[in-house]
């Protein structure tokens, strides 16, 4: 698995799986290239894992409800779809309404019983997605790509507005693609950009933010500064702060005894930076980076400290800006797995570590996505 493209530059203390040398492989560009019809987004990466992702626009009634429809498939000829759904308001909030068994997807405007599918999500996910059965997710499919236009219905209750648009073409653009013909890829090419990416990092604890450097503390405007610094030891030789702003998060990394460097992500090709930071519990820096300043899209990075630099464990972007939470964006990159080191040399520290919220090995992230599926 690699990175087609050196899409940020990743300041001082950050690096990201390398690009290989010359020309990016036309099939490699059309892997990344994302393809819309109506409400849905198909989006593979180089892997072929696949994606479609569907969202209705919000509409002025602020007591919409929208669904978001996730389809992934699997790299088989023969792989079955799996269907996930998810609920949000016009401002993109999550929500949780009760299912039933009574919940129908109905052609829109036509009562007919016999035109409607039965939908059995199960219980929600972490994220709060909701997961088809594999025959309900079958149904959907063929059903979303026939009908024009579709809604979750609860007896004469409307539910959920439904994405609509030309999902068979973009169903058929991914057999294409996952699936073409001849081989796309000479072995030389294949050998140069598919490799391997195996990534070991460090856990975190959090420290006391009154123990910032006075240039961490002083990076803001004085009336500009939202929050007191987040700080954290990361492994044993390095800390981390992030200072929020009205004009974004500022990321530092700091050598224990040498002074701290600023360490923001800025995009290539535009040069802008991450407007949102935050170190989670799983030790994983969270970035976003807005598509042209709009935060309801955009890219997502979760990056993990080896010990000398931050390495690129999960990376999903959205082209479309229709306030989706970004944990249902597509997955465009993520390495062959990584893990956490177990054992670290004795450190003086005041402020225990925090207790492991995450596995010590952890597959990559698009298997992950379809296991969370099962």
């Amino acid at each position: 698995m690699r990175l087609l493209i050196a899409f940020f530059l990743l300041l001082v203390g950050i690096q990201q799986a390398g690009a290989a040398n010359g020309p990016v492989p036309q099939y490699l560009r059309e892997l990344d290239a994302p393809y819309h019809e109506g409400d849905w987004t198909l989006q593979c990466n180089g892997s072929r894992f696949c994606q479609i992702i569907g969202v209705s626009e919000a509409s002025k009634d602020d007591v919409d409800v929208r669904a978001v429809v996730m389809i992934n498939r699997g790299i088989a000829r023969n792989a079955r779809p799996i269907v996930r759904m998810a609920f949000i308001d016009h401002k993109g909030s999550k929500l949780a309404p009760p299912t039933n068994n009574d919940w129908q997807l109905r052609l829109h405007g036509l009562e007919r019983v016999s035109t409607a599918i039965r939908l059995l999500l199960g219980d929600p996910q972490a994220n709060g997605a909701y997961r088809a059965t594999p025959e309900v997710a079958a149904q959907m499919v063929g059903a979303l790509s026939d009908w024009p236009v579709t809604s979750i219905q609860d007896g004469d209750k409307r539910v959920a507005s439904m994405p609509s648009g030309d999902l068979g073409r973009l169903l058929r653009k991914m057999e294409v693609l996952q699936h073409p013909p001849s081989p796309r890829m000479t072995e030389v090419q294949e050998k140069e950009w598919l490799k391997e990416y195996q990534y070991t990092i460090l856990r975190s604890s959090v420290v006391d933010a009154s123990t910032a450097p006075e240039s961490v503390l002083r990076s803001c405007d004085a009336r500009n500064q939202v929050n007191a610094p987040f700080g954290a030891r990361i492994g044993p030789k390095h800390f981390i702060w992030i200072v929020d702003c009205t004009d974004g998060a500022k990321v530092f990394l700091q050598k224990e005894g040498e002074l701290p460097v600023l360490s923001n992500v800025r995009e290539n090709a535009t040069s802008r930076s991450h407007s949102y930071a935050m170190l989670d519990a799983n030790s994983l820096l969270n970035i976003h980076l807005p598509a042209q300043d709009n935060a309801r899209c955009g890219q997502r990075l979760k990056m993990g400290f080896s010990g000398e630099a931050f390495d690129l464990i999960e990376y999903r972007g959205l082209t479309r800006c229709r306030d989706v939470p970004p944990e249902f964006w597509p997955i465009l990159w993520s390495p062959t797995s990584w893990k956490y080191v177990e054992s670290l040399p004795q450190i003086e520290e005041s402020v225990p570590p925090q207790k492991a919220a995450a596995p010590a090995t952890t597959a990559n992230a698009f298997e992950r996505e379809m296991g969370a599926a099962r």
